[in-house]
């Protein structure tokens, strides 16, 4: 008579415990490699209104910072008193300021990637822009020492979707473009905010700025946690405000990017 197999000889028990780990074979999906859309990752670093690329056709933008305190009504009413402009107007849809202690601002501007070096400049070209790229958004800056990478969103001719890409950036060249790495951040909302430096919020995915226009007029807003309870911050009267980021750390400052008028 045969003897029962190994595995018919183990307790009923410790086989239900071994029963979750038959789907985790080296042919296994496992959940933490299951990347975040692109789409859901645009959401994060840019807000459900997908901040940046509204800029028309015929019209420049340029970039200025505000003061965030408001009026008693909690509202800055009107054109952004206090403001200082930052740049003069350029085409540009999408910025993205550098970590605290780099004075660097990097622009998206008619799909090439354009570097502020200091305050008083204008901002200039990278050299190894391509079009064939795609960039659409500046969406984030990967935690982690040098050399600066910035999470982009892109969409190379062909693609009927927007990508993530990484940029490798120096002070005057793009190093290397590579497509963004599920292991970088990209397996959830909490692993990504611990990976990038997302400027549009102040802490992790907390306290986020996001822009709306009604009726002529152009709310800037802040969301308790990025997507949720948004309230209004700044009301900018007729000024067009196509991208938004924190100018200081302690949120009584902010960048908004404004169309020329």
């Amino acid at each position: 008579m045969p003897s029962p197999s190994p595995l018919r000889a183990l307790p009923i028990a410790l086989l239900a415990l071994l029963a979750p780990l038959a789907g985790c074979g080296p042919g296994a999906a496992s959940p933490a490699s299951v990347a975040a859309s692109p789409e859901t990752v645009i959401d994060w670093a840019a807000g459900p209104e997908h901040l940046g690329g509204g800029v028309p056709d015929d019209a420049d933008t340029y970039l200025l910072v505000v003061p965030t305190e408001t009026s008693a009504d909690g509202v800055l009413p009107g054109a952004p008193a206090g403001s200082t402009p930052v740049t003069k107007c350029l085409h540009a849809s999408s910025f993205l300021p550098a970590p605290a202690g780099d004075p660097r601002i990097f622009f998206l501007v008619k799909g090439e990637l354009y570097v502020l070096q200091s305050a008083g400049q204008q901002p200039t070209p990278l050299r190894g822009n391509s079009l064939a790229i795609g960039v659409t958004r500046l969406l984030a800056i990967e935690k982690g020492p040098s050399p600066t990478r910035l999470l982009v969103a892109a969409k190379p001719a062909g693609a009927t979707a927007e990508q993530l890409r990484v940029l490798t950036v120096s002070d005057q060249e793009i190093l290397q473009v590579t497509t963004a790495l599920v292991g970088r951040g990209l397996t959830g909302r909490e692993a990504f905010f611990a990976a990038y430096r997302v400027p549009r919020c102040l802490d992790g995915d907390q306290r986020c700025l996001t822009t709306t226009s009604v009726q002529q007029a152009t709310y800037v807003d802040v969301e308790r946690v990025r997507g949720r309870d948004p309230k209004t911050l700044l009301k900018l009267g007729q000024v067009e405000v196509v991208d938004a980021a924190w100018a200081s750390a302690d949120g009584k400052s902010a960048y908004l990017l404004a169309v020329c008028r």
